[in-house]
């Protein structure tokens, strides 16, 4: 069952090139939000559910990516866990385990939230991360592309 029917639909006009560090979205990504990016919990971590929007990948597709703030940042990963490929979630849209790490709920395998560097397998690949500009006062979110954390390292 495909629950990203519901998420806010958004149409893109817009290339996606690769400069050696991040794949850039040309021209920038805005998108309208209409709700705000919620806020990474204190604790109950398993039950948080961040902002999910569809957005542009590779080779012209459109994937699923959750938002949330942590540490004052607007943090944001795409929904696809980097051992096969599969959403972390499960269409439940809930990314995070007891512990505060995202988690792929098929395999186990874990990511820090902040970075979506790998902590514990199978996976061997940080999550595919946002690299956001800013969120304007209009609550317009923009995007520049996305990266692995491991690429700036």
């Amino acid at each position: 069952m495909n629950h990203y029917k519901d998420y806010q639909q958004i149409k893109f006009e817009i290339n996606i090139f690769f400069d050696g560090i991040l794949w850039r979205y040309e021209p920038l990504l805005q998108i309208k939000l209409e709700k705000t990016i919620p806020i990474f919990p204190p604790k109950n971590f398993h039950l948080f559910k961040p902002l999910v929007l569809l957005l542009p990948f590779l080779q012209q597709e459109v994937k699923p990516a959750f938002f949330y703030v942590y540490d004052d940042e607007i943090i944001g990963f795409f929904n696809l866990c980097t051992h096969i490929r599969v959403p972390l979630d499960l269409d439940d849209n809930r990314f995070f385990n007891v512990l505060g790490n995202i988690v792929c709920k098929v395999h186990g395998a874990q990511f820090c939230p902040k970075t979506g560097c790998v902590i514990s397998g199978p996976a061997r690949s940080p999550l595919f991360k946002i690299k956001i500009k800013n969120l304007s006062p209009e609550n317009i979110l923009t995007i520049e592309g996305f990266y692995r954390e491991n690429f700036l390292q």
